[in-house]
C-alpha cells in the first residue's frame, strides 16, 4: 500500500474517532486487519501501530460509553402509570 492510501485509512479512522463513532471505527479496523492478517502485510509498521492505537482507544471508549449509559439508566426514575 502506498503512502497516500495509508493516509486515507488513517484519516478515515481519525474522523470516525472525532465524531465518536467508535463502533464503526473498530469494525472498519477489523476489516482492514482481517483476512488472516493479510491487511497488516500491506501496511508499514508505523501505520499499523497508529491504526492499532486507534483500535484500542475506540474499544476503550466503547467500554466507557456503555458503562456510562448503564449507570445513567439506573439513575433515571421509573415512570409508573397512575390511574386517574
Amino acid at each position: 500500500m502506498n503512502k497516500p492510501e495509508a493516509q486515507q485509512l488513517l484519516h478515515a479512522v481519525e474522523e470516525l474517532y472525532f465524531f465518536r463513532r467508535y463502533n464503526e471505527a473498530v469494525q472498519f479496523l477489523q476489516r482492514v486487519f482481517s483476512e488472516e492478517g493479510k491487511g497488516e502485510v500491506y501496511l508499514d509498521e508505523e501505520v499499523q501501530k497508529l491504526l492499532r492505537h486507534y483500535e484500542s482507544r475506540c474499544s476503550a471508549r466503547l467500554g466507557k460509553t456503555q458503562m456510562a449509559f448503564r449507570s445513567r439508566r439506573k439513575e433515571l426514575p421509573t415512570e409508573r402509570a397512575n390511574p386517574a
